[in-house]
Order: structure tokens, then sequence, then C-alpha cells
């Protein structure tokens, strides 16, 4: 049901991955998860370290991607840069590096904590009542750097020639109770139950925004 996963599922046959900022490289359980698997996905990834999971990827690179731009082996035509621009402190030269990777008809997918989680409790807080979590106000990270509006994410991908398909705050209510109980339930792992908490707030408040965009056209800029 989330945005990532649904533009993930949806892409064309046999295209070309890019995961930025993949972290611990889940993203690769989804190319052969459930009853709609895409095996025929070919994944790229790319990290501050290497996971224990990179093998599931076709390339990974260890990088900041911010100062070193990887030489990719293949040409990417779909990327997802999940929870990433929040870090960059230019996430525009980003997107304007992509323009020139990705071909005519290119899918991109961005998400980021929304202006709304500078409102949101505190970590300090939510750990005095009880709730073991990691993120929840943006600030809690604090490699966090700047959020963004919506529009202002549309308007940077649209100067380097992405065209805007849909996106919006990210709330899926039923979900976030169903993780909420995992949370709470003491037959998980701590670390499970802190991943299952962080999630169910985010998912009931709408801590994330995203974005999915088409390439028009190659640029010259």
């Amino acid at each position: 049901m989330h945005p990532k996963v649904v533009f993930l599922k949806n892409l064309p046959l046999n295209s070309t991955v890019f995961d930025i900022g993949a972290g611990d490289g889940r993203l690769s359980d989804f190319r052969g998860w459930l009853g709609f698997p895409r095996n025929d996905l070919r994944l790229q990834g790319a990290s501050l370290f290497r996971p224990e999971l990179a093998d599931r990827y076709d390339e990974f690179y260890v990088c900041d991607i911010e100062a070193h731009k990887p030489a990719l082996k293949a040409q990417p035509t779909a990327v997802i840069a999940a929870q990433l621009i929040e870090h960059l402190q230019r996430p525009w030269e980003l997107v304007d590096w992509l323009s020139h990777q990705m071909p005519q008809g290119s899918r991109l997918y961005l998400d980021w904590p929304s202006p709304l989680s500078l409102r949101l409790p505190s970590l300090v807080d939510l750990l005095a009542a009880g709730y073991d979590v990691s993120t929840v106000n943006f600030y809690d990270d604090a490699s966090h750097i700047q959020t963004f509006s919506l529009e202002q994410v549309v308007s940077i991908c649209d100067a380097k020639g992405f065209e805007y398909e849909n996106g919006g705050v990210i709330r899926l209510p039923y979900l976030a109770e169903a993780l909420r109980a995992q949370g709470l339930d003491a037959n998980n792992t701590e670390d499970e139950r802190r991943f299952f908490l962080t999630a169910a707030i985010w998912l009931y408040t709408g801590f994330v925004t995203y974005a999915s965009f088409v390439k028009r056209s190659n640029i010259a800029l």
C-alpha cells in the first residue's frame, strides 16, 4: 500500500532501479515479495556503508552521493531516493545529475520528512512516555538539514526535466494501528518494537511526503 512499493511494483518490465540512500538494502525484499514478484527488475544501490544485503543488488556503491557520484555500469531507468534529500546541502544538484543519467520516460520517486514533522513530539518526550522509537520530530536526527514542501520539490524537479505525476502526505491509519499493536507486543524483539512503533507514528501523523515524476527529455544545462 505504501507509495514507494506501488511505484516499484508498477515500473516497466526489465527496469534498472537505482536505490539511492539504500540503507540496509531492504528495498530488495520487495523485488520478489508476496504475490506480485518483480524479479525482472535490475537493482543498483548506493549508501554511506555497505549493508549485509548489498549482494542482492546487481551493482552497489559505497559513497557520499552528494560529494562523489558513482560511475554506473548501467543507465538507470528508475530511481528511488527515500528519506534522502533532507540530508543533502544541495539536493537540486543530485536531481540535476540524475537528469543527465536517465533517459526520457524514466521514473523518479522521492520521499522525505514532511514539514509536519517539525511540529511532532520529540524523541525525548516519547521515550519519557514509555514509547521506544527512533526519529519522530524532524530534529531528532542530527543529520537532517532541511525539509521541503511538496511544491518546492516539484519545482526543483520540474526545472531539471522531471514532470510531476502524483504525490502528497502519506497517511495510512489502518496500517498504523496494526503496526502500533506489533510495537507494543512483548513477543517481538526490542529492535522490532522500535521499528514498528516508529513506522506506526509516521503513517498515522503524516511524517512522510512523497512525489513521483517521469523524465520528459534529456536537457543540457
